[in-house]
């Protein structure tokens, strides 16, 4: 048997250990337990940065899209639905919780015409560019998870809903693996 020897150019994990961003703020503290004062200068200026670009009613820019993106790296940077900034972001979210679909409620979409090309020229987070409907929904209910709202009444709804009329073998790759993403991680639907 042989072995397969890879060479990089760059060390990735001496990369991903100077990242200066959300994702290397977590890294450095979850993956290398190394959690510094630059860091903590760096998490307040990333959260301003982020904060400053914040619409007055909790989106940013009524995009989908950018709202769920600075929602997942607020957490990334570990804050918590306390903060002013991610509060007023699922509030938001929330408000776009209002459309059925196949007769079942509970679904998010902000009807922005620019999410949908948005969505799909942008793989961030853990969710992939399928149904815009779906995208949206399944995303949201996995923010309010992480920020440990699971038992709230409009997320249980979505998930309920869910669980009533999806099957695996319809709808495309990227809509089956975030449903199925969202449903594995919900704790109704386990």
């Amino acid at each position: 048997m042989t072995s397969l020897e890879v060479k990089f150019k760059t060390d990735p994990l001496k990369f991903a250990a100077n990242l200066q961003s959300p994702i290397g703020v977590y890294l450095r503290k979850e993956l290398f337990k190394k959690e510094s004062r630059a860091d903590s200068a760096l998490k307040k200026k990333l959260h301003d940065k982020i904060a400053a670009a914040q619409s007055s009613n909790g989106s940013w820019n009524q995009l989908f899209v950018t709202s769920a993106n600075n929602l997942w790296d607020l957490r990334l940077l570990d804050y918590n639905a306390q903060d002013n900034v991610v509060r007023r972001g699922l509030e938001w979210l929330l408000s776009i919780q209002r459309y059925l679909y196949r007769g079942y409620p509970g679904f998010f979409n902000t009807d922005n015409r620019k999410d949908p090309s948005l969505m799909r020229s942008m793989l961030y987070g853990e969710f992939g560019p399928g149904c815009t409907i779906f995208y949206e929904t399944t995303y949201a209910v996995h923010l309010f998870h992480i920020y440990g709202f699971s038992d709230n009444s409009q997320v249980k709804t979505t998930v309920n809903s869910y669980l009533q009329f999806w099957r695996p073998n319809w709808c495309g790759s990227w809509c089956n693996l975030n449903v199925l993403r969202m449903l594995i991680e919900h704790p109704l639907s386990r």
